[in-house]
């Protein structure tokens, strides 16, 4: 951690009511234990992965004084920091600085990746041993469900659960996949994928609007139509290389999970303190500390601001609507300006011509009013109010289709690029 950021968090602790014994002052006005020397103890613990009794020999200071102050250390980082540096995209405003990288890898829609990883915990017990007992340690272990975006930045993480449960079991207990695939978040982003359309020999480029946002997960994972992995096994060459497009840009959530346990080795080398408690309360902290680091470091943001040369691009390349907007409703808001009448309004005006007696020569009167309404339900399931497909009304497989055909227009397209940490030079 820089000097700098040491100081911040230095200065956080002393102003923080989870601090205030070793704040208090001896007989003579001393404090009794520098808080800089306390903070330095805990980053080494979870850095380092050093026993307090390492501590005692490098701060001299009595290593229950250590442990203690560590406790509350990751109490503090657990409920004060992780909220303020780890925050979950809800709408569609806060999810679009995810979406760019992805974007540019044509993967419209997707903003972040989703893995599992396991933590062992050396002192657990003895009654909870069976339930954490996973089948990749062949110690106690608890499991955390991590999501984030292309740029290693942490968007939300689930707190322990046992090692057995499985990547299906622990999306259940998620608050971020279970209420994006239940359609309570994220359900007003906009974007387009383009298919073709027609006989073949005549057919035409079309673009449709979709809303909803989904991710890249791996096999262990629901079919859910927001969580799209890797085909395992494929005779399309489009689909091979989609899935194989897929599997490199999921590796963010792996080098995510790399990079926690590099840097807090804690994480790496097992948890020593007592019980699971302690251990989410550890891991939420390092996830904290994590993006902290990120932003410090510079790597927050990618590629800079869309510059000219990419403004004209992608109006080249995009529908007419999309075409007339400004370059400052481009880079606010994406491909948002696409129209085209909503399915379910078509079926009622076809319904009302019906009623007046308007009915085309071509066109044929359904024969049972149930069916019809039944049709009407599922047009206004499938489609919102303003004609985009919801993401969540498509099954696994055809949301799943479309992505490809979309993919594999842009990969003969030359579009498909892979997203850059440099600053963009038209900027």
């Amino acid at each position: 951690m820089p000097y700098s950021e040491w100081l911040k968090l230095v200065e956080a602790c002393s102003a923080s009511d989870y601090f205030k014994r070793w704040m208090s002052k001896d007989a003579v006005g001393n404090i009794t234990s520098p808080i800089e020397l306390m903070v330095l103890g805990a980053l080494r613990y979870l850095g380092r992965g050093l026993t307090f009794d390492d501590l005692e020999e490098y701060t001299a200071i009595n290593e229950e004084t250590h442990r203690q102050f560590f406790h509350a250390f990751i109490d503090y980082g657990s409920k004060v920091l992780f909220p303020l540096y780890v925050t979950m995209p809800t709408t569609a405003q806060e999810y679009l600085s995810h979406q760019r990288e992805f974007n540019i890898g044509c993967l419209p829609g997707a903003g972040f990746s989703t893995d599992a990883t396991n933590v062992i915990m050396w002192r657990c017990a003895h009654n909870l041993k069976q339930a954490n007992m996973g089948f990749k340690q062949s110690h106690p272990a608890r499991t955390y469900n991590i999501t984030c975006n292309h740029r290693r930045r942490i968007l939300y993480s689930t707190e322990g659960h046992p090692s057995r449960w499985n990547d299906k079991t622990l999306a259940h207990f998620d608050e971020f996949l279970n209420p994006l695939h239940d359609s309570e978040i994220l359900q007003d982003v906009e974007f387009i994928l383009y298919s073709w359309e027609g006989e073949v020999g005549a057919s035409r480029l079309e673009a449709t609007r979709y809303k909803g946002a989904w991710g890249l997960v791996d096999n262990g994972y629901h079919k859910w139509s927001c969580t799209q992995a890797p085909a395992k096994e494929s005779m399309l060459r489009s689909e091979q290389r989609f899935s194989e497009w897929l599997e490199s840009f999921r590796k963010d959530a792996e080098c995510t999970i790399g990079i926690l346990k590099g840097r807090w080795r804690v994480l790496k080398t097992g948890i020593r303190v007592d019980g699971p408690e302690s251990s989410d309360k550890i891991w939420l902290t390092c996830c904290a500390l994590h993006n902290w680091l990120l932003v410090s470091d510079g790597l927050d943001e990618w590629n800079g601001a869309i510059g000219e040369n990419e403004l004209d691009d992608m109006r080249q390349h995009a529908p007419f609507a999309l075409q007339r907007l400004t370059d400052e409703e481009l880079r606010d808001f994406g491909s948002r300006g696409h129209e085209q009448q909503s399915a379910m309004e078509a079926a009622r005006q076809r319904e009302l011509r019906h009623q007046r007696g308007e009915v085309e020569d071509n066109e044929q009167e359904p024969m049972d009013n149930t069916k019809d309404d039944d049709h009407l339900l599922g047009l206004s399931q499938r489609y919102s109010v303003d004609g985009c497909v919801l993401v969540n009304s498509l099954a696994y497989d055809e949301f799943r289709n479309r992505l490809v055909e979309h993919f594999d227009i842009m990969f003969r397209k030359n579009r498909v690029k892979w997203p850059s940490r440099k600053q963009n030079s038209n900027t």
